[in-house]
């Protein structure tokens, strides 16, 4: 389960899109509620020696939750489920608008008081295209944040990377998923258990309320029914499925 998390408006729809839909909405309000893309993926460490030998092993194909937020974060807080179960986050801020920059610790402190220092967390520079030539910047948050993750114990060889990425050019946007895919795949493996995840307590959740037709009754259906079609952007692609949480 990889969540998204930065200041509304920073991009953090449009990187996922780019990800996983190929497509770019250059006008579109913030995200209204909580959006799940659940995508199938082959496994990151499937190629390697065995254990017995030189032969390589194999793995199933994995399936990845992307979580992006409900515009709470237009209140400043997320609600403490939308951590529960993450295993890597995917920091963003907007290179053109400072205040969003600034905000990161806040949302750094808030994930890490739910998740502690161990889960991964991917930085995003988004919308560079604008100003290339932030990537020639140092970034204070980042040096200060990468030293305390290493002081906490064993870490990777960059324990906060930073992405340069433009959601509408495409810059960097599938090597900052896959690295943050990665990393997430490493972080359940190698800490204990933490058996199912939110997401699949409310999938099942629905599932048995819906078999005992207490979740969407005539009336509910009624609504369902008037709602407006998803726009191009949210038609899933192949591999990924989408559901709008409300």
């Amino acid at each position: 389960q990889v969540i998204l998390l930065g200041d509304s408006a920073v991009g953090k729809s449009k990187l996922i899109e780019r990800f996983l839909l190929d497509d770019f909405l250059p006008h579109q309000l913030s995200t209204y509620a909580l959006t799940l893309y659940r995508h199938t993926v082959p496994h990151p460490f499937a190629a390697g020696p065995s254990s017995g030998g030189g032969s390589s092993t194999s793995a199933p194909p994995l399936t990845v939750d992307f979580w992006d937020t409900a515009g709470q974060e237009r209140f400043r807080s997320m609600h403490p489920s939308y951590y529960l179960g993450a295993h890597a986050c995917v920091l963003v801020f907007d290179v053109t608008r400072k205040v969003t920059y600034k905000n990161l610790d806040m949302w750094y402190e808030e994930l890490v008081g739910h998740r502690g220092l161990k889960m991964p967390v991917i930085v995003v520079a988004n919308k560079i295209d604008a100003d290339p030539t932030r990537a020639r910047k140092s970034f204070g948050f980042v040096e200060r944040r990468r030293a305390e993750r290493a002081a906490a114990g064993p870490a990777p060889n960059d324990p906060l990377p930073l992405f340069f990425a433009s959601a509408s050019d495409g810059s960097n946007v599938v090597s900052l998923f896959r690295e943050a895919i990665r990393r997430a795949v490493r972080f359940k493996e190698s800490g204990p258990g933490e058996g199912g995840t939110f997401v699949d307590e409310v999938l099942k959740f629905i599932e048995e309320e819906g078999k005992e037709g207490g979740l969407f009754g005539r009336a509910d259906e009624e609504d369902v029914a008037g709602e407006k079609a998803p726009t191009p952007a949210a038609a899933a692609a192949p591999g990924v499925s989408l559901l709008s949480a409300r």
